[in-house]
């Protein structure tokens, strides 16, 4: 960093040295470009053009949701794909159509990595009858810890509750705000997760203004679940595990599949 003698080389030298967090949350930011330090590396568990085959009545209401039917029909269907303040009226008017005349309803989060907590929340109160503590965290001040505090899923006072059975697919690359969602659902009585084991990677970064035009973003908190076990490096295990392959993912969509039998039989 000292011999760097512009802002780009000494910006890619801070990235370096920070990659020794393996934090998906830590970045840098140097003018208009930012530079990660930590990739997810494992492959997804969702393919496409396999899933699109898959979902009759496709429709897309913008901003990443999409509503459909599975299992014949009888299942609704509702995509996520990211937690988006401005995605409120689609979202809503995703679920209408995905649950209208359904048996159960499969929201798939699993090309989700997160957004804002608040809009998760706000959807999640959907699926909840009373207040239910999802998650816990201690926040990182200076220097010391505060905490752990208890966050909380309320009901949506002015939304209707779906009581059906609900399959929430998730896999590895589902983390940040959108772990938070799939602890909030696991809340619901009648909602099972179904596929892969999340991220684990939650950080909450915080800019810090090195003063010479580069920002780095750290974490500031310590996610943990409800028991108080931390999430970061874990990620949150399904209800239902569904082990695939990219190969595999070309022909069927097992994780999909196990959903549809998740809310059948719930159902």
């Amino acid at each position: 960093m000292e011999g760097a003698k512009t802002v780009n080389p000494f910006a890619r030298a801070v990235a370096r040295l920070l990659r020794v967090a393996e934090d998906g949350h830590v970045y840098v930011r140097a003018g208009r470009r930012t530079i990660g330090t930590h990739a997810n590396a494992s492959s997804p568990n969702y393919e496409f053009q396999t899933l699109r085959k898959a979902v009759t009545d496709w429709r897309d209401h913008g901003h990443g949701v999409i509503s459909g039917r599975v299992g014949g029909g009888e299942v609704g269907y509702l995509v996520v794909s990211s937690w988006d303040p401005a995605a409120e009226k689609s979202l809503d008017e995703g679920f209408v159509a995905a649950v209208k005349d359904a048996k159960g309803l499969i929201i798939d989060v699993r090309a989700n990595g997160g957004g804002d907590e608040v809009a998760a929340r706000r959807f999640a109160g959907r699926f909840v009858d009373s207040p239910k503590v999802y998650s816990k965290d201690r926040i990182r001040r200076g220097g010391k810890w505060e905490g752990p505090f208890d966050r909380v899923v309320e009901p949506r006072a002015e939304a209707e509750r779906y009581g059906g059975p609900v399959a929430v697919l998730v896999g590895p690359k589902v983390g940040s705000s959108c772990e938070s969602f799939v602890l909030m659902m696991r809340q619901s009585p009648r909602c099972k997760l179904v596929g892969g084991v999340t991220k684990g990677s939650s950080g909450n970064p915080k800019p810090h203004d090195l003063g010479n035009g580069v920002t780095v973003f750290l974490s500031s908190w310590e996610d943990q679940l409800p028991d108080g076990t931390v999430v970061e490096g874990r990620g949150v295990t399904p209800d239902v595990e569904v082990k695939t392959t990219p190969g595999e993912l070309r022909r069927r969509d097992a994780v999909l599949e196990a959903g549809i039998a998740v809310v059948g039989k719930a159902g």
